[in-house]
């Protein structure tokens, strides 16, 4: 993937973090393919989830209609990001990663949790429903 900069934030995949003081201490650049991969790898769980859901047929032999028996189930993933620093990981899963249901973007650092913040809103985010934001310990969560 390719890494946006400018005065005000820094692009990586869809994503935007800002480049202030404060925000761009908690920014690893080595850890952008570290990143990417783990995009390309959920991207390929979620759809391989969801192909598995729709594989879940029986064919009703005295008719020989095919009956879906896809299970109630339509729930996205769930994903703990419990080192989250600056949200750019969680906020990257939202944005390009379908059938999510929860990113809970989880920091001990109180101005990491801060941070996060302040990246979603520049992402979009203006209500927690998809990104939770959550101030413990990764070992509490």
């Amino acid at each position: 993937m390719e890494t946006e900069c400018s005065t005000e934030y820094i692009k990586e995949g869809l994503a935007k973090i800002y480049t202030d003081t404060e925000a761009i201490s908690f920014y690893n650049p080595i850890q952008e393919f570290n990143r990417d991969l783990t995009v390309c790898l959920l991207k390929t769980f979620t759809k391989i989830r969801e192909e598995q859901k729709q594989q879940q047929m029986e064919i009703d032999n005295p008719t020989n209609k095919i009956k879906l028996k896809i299970k109630q189930n339509n729930e996205g993933i769930k994903i703990l990001d419990a080192l989250s620093a600056s949200g750019l990981r969680a906020i990257r899963f939202a944005l390009e990663i379908e059938n999510i249901e929860l990113i809970v973007a989880n920091d001990f650092s109180e101005q990491a949790v801060k941070t996060i913040k302040r990246n979603l809103e520049l992402n979009g985010f203006l209500d927690e429903n998809k990104i939770k934001i959550n101030f413990s310990d990764a070992m509490q969560v």
